[in-house]
């Protein structure tokens, strides 16, 4: 029985007993199979590049997504044409409503006041401790059927300040800081608008709050129900709509 040290594991002895040939041959197509996965990953890579130059890609669905050019960089899984032309339109018909809507309110035109302005103004004045006909009393609302003129007309305008936002004045920031991808520009500018919108209606929602006597008090939240909670002054059924 030889040494210790000189003993080996069946395995690699078996493995040095092998032909210097085998081992000779094997290198080359090593060298082959190499290159092959980094050729495989550059044919890949130049699909992708080309994949997303096509103004058509398919979705998981296996449904083809329609990809708007433009600075817009849209992105719609859907082929119904009234949504592509609203998708396409959404500023220019937005400012096309509202300077019709402020033209005709300026020309002297009424039925544009049921748009513009609050509708639906109650008789009953209420004070701001919650007492009729006291001294700083305020005008007060009503719901009514012509509130839905009222939400569509900030809806419009809501839609045309995202597009602004949105499409050309965010994209600013994302390029300025070297973001080059489209898709992560576009990411950006969804989660900017996101945070805006959010951030002024929550700062909007807390001045009416502050300036209404629920304000740190939720007794008022119950006193006088339903009789006077129905009656709403301007700021908070404005935030309401």
């Amino acid at each position: 029985m030889p040494p210790l040290e000189r003993r080996q594991p069946p395995a690699v002895a078996a493995a040095d007993h092998r032909p210097q040939t085998n081992r000779i041959e094997a290198s080359p197509a090593l060298s082959t199979s190499s290159g092959e996965p980094k050729r495989r990953l550059r044919s890949r890579r130049h699909t992708k590049r080309t994949s997303a130059e096509q103004p058509e890609d398919i979705g998981v669905d296996g449904k083809p997504i329609l990809r708007l050019s433009g600075d817009k960089n849209l992105i719609l899984n859907t082929r119904n044409p009234v949504i592509i032309f609203l998708a396409k339109n959404e500023l220019s018909l937005s400012l096309l409503f509202l300077a019709v809507l402020h033209g005709s309110y300026w020309l002297g035109y009424q039925w544009p006041e049921q748009w513009i302005c609050m509708q639906h103004r109650t008789n009953s004045v209420i004070g701001a401790n919650g007492a009729a006909g006291t001294a700083g009393a305020v005008e007060r609302f009503v719901r009514g059927v012509h509130d839905f003129k009222f939400v569509f007309y900030w809806i419009v305008q809501l839609v045309a300040i995202r597009s602004v936002l949105l499409h050309h004045l965010l994209p600013i920031i994302p390029r300025a800081l070297g973001i080059g991808s489209a898709r992560k520009q576009r990411r950006f500018c969804e989660m900017a608008w996101n945070m805006l919108y959010i951030t002024a209606s929550w700062a909007i929602g807390y001045s009416v709050w502050e300036a209404s006597p629920y304000y740190m008090n939720t007794e008022n939240l119950y006193a006088n129900y339903p009789d006077e909670h129905v009656l709403m002054p301007y700021g908070l059924k404005w935030y309401y709509l």
